[in-house]
């Protein structure tokens, strides 16, 4: 309990403002949080070097404690081998997700062939593929449609009401200095 007391400190710390946790797995219905505050944690944990790395792999060796064993662990992020992370995309991190109240999750980060980071967050979806191809093609569209140069951004609900609205972070922390 004193442990999810401090998850839920830290989500409110970097700016999960409607997250809550109840266990520390994640993989019970009671632990919500929206695609903002995905996004806000996975923009937390990916700019860690160590949990980039570990998140960039597509396998590793773990040993297995009380024995002279080792044993491969495989990624579960199909994008890792795909287009997305070849020239001119670089993926940055990504992380899956399944219970069966919210179905299949991904979030991850692609840099594209401008330096642009891209942040994706995918709820619901009805498949393991699903997720990935509309991960894929959302991120995709974005690099092809977006306005780069843009200064100002709107972050949209499924309903099309505006979440947030302002300046890219890069930009505030420019003028502020």
């Amino acid at each position: 309990e004193e442990f999810i007391l401090k998850m839920n400190v830290k989500a409110s710390e970097i700016g999960m403002l409607h997250a809550l946790f109840s266990d520390v797995t994640g993989l019970i219905p009671t632990n919500t949080a929206t695609a903002l505050d995905v996004a806000v944690m996975a923009r937390a944990a990916f700019s860690r070097q160590e949990i980039r790395k570990a998140l960039t792999m597509t396998s590793y060796e773990v040993s297995v404690r009380g024995k002279d064993e080792k044993k491969t662990v495989y990624t579960t992020d199909r994008l890792l081998e795909g287009a997305l992370n070849r020239e001119p995309f670089k993926i940055q991190g990504g992380k899956t997700g399944y219970i069966e109240e919210s179905g299949f999750n991904f979030v991850f980060e692609v840099k594209g062939d401008h330096l642009q980071d891209l942040l994706v967050v995918i709820m619901g979806s009805e498949s393991v593929d699903s997720r990935f191809e509309e991960a894929k093609n959302l991120a995709l569209w974005a690099f092809e449609n977006f306005d780069w140069e843009m200064r100002e951004f709107a972050i949209f609900d499924n309903n099309g009401y505006i979440l947030q609205f302002g300046q890219p972070v890069s930009e505030i922390s420019e003028s502020a200095s």
